[in-house]
């Protein structure tokens, strides 16, 4: 169901609209002159994004299923409060609680040119027992010829809270021996195939199965 709030916020919008995948699952289309880009409130999943011109930077798989509590396969998953699993507590889902759960859409800002929106997710008691307690959760989104998505914890409470997460995104590749990633020359990574560590060098080129994590020091 489309809550009056959410489509008058839509409504105020330019080059913003709604599509369905059915009454209860909303997704929201941006188009402007730089880009398009489309967001699910379930999770606060992006699923393309697409400089005007250009093809989709973001792969999301056709056979994705769209059904509340079944995360999207592809595009850019909110995985939080943690990665992967959890730290103790093995019978958490995988990834945390963000990206199986409606978000809200707290404010659209749109031009010509741009779009930003922030969602935010409602967070509810039981759940301080996953986060360690109190706190809110926003999703960013600024989409124009460049995508930018900042994902921001407020802790409200009184006591510390350790919290991880990714924005786990899936790039549309056309060719892999023609992609090289800049950015973390001397960062350390632990190539989690061979369990080792090593100091990157310069742009790192794929020519293999490869998976490791950066781990950049307080200084990078």
């Amino acid at each position: 169901m489309i809550s009056p709030s959410l489509s008058e916020k839509i409504n105020a919008a330019q080059g913003v609209s709604l599509t369905l995948k059915d009454e209860s699952y909303p997704i929201l289309e941006i188009q402007n002159s730089k880009a398009s880009a489309s967001i699910a409130r379930h999770g606060a999943h992006l699923l393309h994004f697409t400089p005007t011109e250009q093809q989709d930077v973001i792969f999301t798989s056709g056979s994705a299923i769209y059904k509340e509590g079944k995360a999207i396969r592809g595009g850019i998953p909110i995985c939080w409060p943690y990665f992967n699993a959890h730290p103790t507590q093995k019978d958490l889902p995988s990834h945390g609680i963000a990206r199986n759960r409606f978000w809200e859409l707290l404010s659209i800002k749109s031009t010509a040119d741009s779009h930003t929106l922030i969602f935010g997710m409602p967070i509810h008691e039981e759940d301080f027992s996953i986060i360690g307690g109190p706190c809110k959760l926003t999703a960013t989104f600024e989409i124009t010829d460049t995508l930018k998505i900042s994902l921001t914890t407020t802790n409200t409470g009184t006591t510390d809270l350790i919290i991880g997460g990714a924005l786990h995104t899936y790039f549309q590749i056309g060719s892999i021996s023609d992609t090289s990633i800049s950015g973390l020359d001397t960062v350390s990574n632990l190539d989690t195939l061979t369990d080792k560590t090593s100091i990157q060098n310069g742009p790192i080129e794929i020519d293999q199965e490869y998976d490791r994590i950066f781990i950049p020091s307080k200084e990078t």
